[in-house]
């Protein structure tokens, strides 16, 4: 009986922990890394976008996010975008509202202190 419990205990843990969000992602122009402050859900999460290696950036730096899922048969394509706010040390925060399980597409687009502009990109499953 003990180690049936155990067994359970261990796939509760192992379930709970496999949504959250890790994402390295890696350009010509630097890296981001894009994690989530907890399990990913239907509705709204919060995402920390930390940049590296990148020139040009400060914490006045704009950046957009965009999650989205292309159309498929039976369903139209749904999309939702926002801002990151800066937390400091380069590190930004937005709430991302996903409306359904499924494979999501994310670009990020940083718009840099001289005007350039880049875009990293990356994908999810919940």
């Amino acid at each position: 009986m003990k180690i049936k419990l155990i067994l359970l205990s261990f796939l509760i843990v192992v379930s709970l922990s496999a949504n959250i969000l890790n994402i390295n992602s890696n350009s010509k122009f630097g890296k981001i890394n894009i994690v989530s402050e907890k399990t990913l859900s239907v509705g709204n999460n919060y995402l920390i976008f930390n940049l590296k290696q990148i020139k040009n950036i400060d914490n006045n730096t704009k950046i957009k996010v965009k999650i989205f899922m292309p159309a498929m048969p039976g369903m139209p394509a749904m999309k939702y975008e926002t801002i990151a706010k800066p937390i400091g040390d380069l590190k930004f925060r937005s709430n991302i509202n996903i409306p359904m399980g499924g494979t999501w597409q994310i670009y990020i687009f940083i718009t840099l202190n001289n005007g350039k502009k880049i875009r990293f990109k990356s994908s999810f499953n919940l």
